[in-house]
């Protein structure tokens, strides 16, 4: 962890509670917006695929790439933008 320079009085101040707050409210949600992602549509979505006899896309991407290189990062929110759930700042 890097040192920092922010003072308790400065941590105590209304404004850093208030940026701090929103950190965390942005960052849980970017969690839950990747977990999302990675589920791939959810389970259902999931089961159709397979009922239809296919793979998912990212089953099918980590078949292409296995050992090769992992499949994260933003990575996972390339096609997401596409489907209307993006999160909006």
């Amino acid at each position: 962890m890097l040192p920092s320079s922010v003072g308790d009085e400065t941590r105590a101040s209304p404004a850093f509670r208030a940026n701090a707050s929103a950190w965390v409210e942005r960052i849980t949600a970017f969690r839950q917006a990747l977990e999302e992602v990675r589920r791939g549509g959810g389970e259902r979505a999931v089961e159709r695929q397979h009922e239809k006899g296919r793979l998912t896309t990212r089953e099918r991407i980590a078949r292409l790439v296995y050992g090769v290189a992992p499949f994260n990062g933003l990575m996972n929110f390339i096609c997401w933008a596409y489907t209307g759930l993006l999160i909006s700042s």
